[in-house]
């Protein structure tokens, strides 16, 4: 009868063993999980960050693309004004010529 005793209380021992290693297999899985869900946090923080840089570059080209755009618009500003100038400039040809001309016709009268 003791034999049994101590059988069954060795049985119940060795399953009180079983069901504490069970339940450190259970706590360790969800360390894994949880393990692997910052993991996944991460690499999301990562494609975030990453996207942000694409974004920033793009922003970047657009801005560089606007100062382009501006130099190529003060660049047909300065022609316009160059080419006003040289009408100016024709138009006080014009001038001198004609002043030239009535200059010539009244040198040719003697007083």
């Amino acid at each position: 009868m003791c034999v049994v005793v101590a059988g069954l209380s060795a049985v119940v021992v060795g399953l009180s063993a079983v069901v504490v290693g069970l339940s450190a297999v259970v706590v360790g899985l969800s360390a894994v999980v949880v393990g692997l869900s910052a993991v996944v946090v991460g690499l999301c923080a990562v494609v975030v960050g990453l996207c942000a840089v694409v974004v920033g570059l793009c922003a970047v080209a657009v801005g560089l693309c606007a100062v382009v755009v501006g130099l190529c618009a003060v660049a047909v500003g300065l022609c316009v004004v160059v080419a006003e100038l040289c009408v100016v400039v024709a138009g006080l040809c014009a001038v001198v010529a004609g002043l030239c001309a009535v200059a010539r016709r009244f040198a040719g009268f003697s007083l």
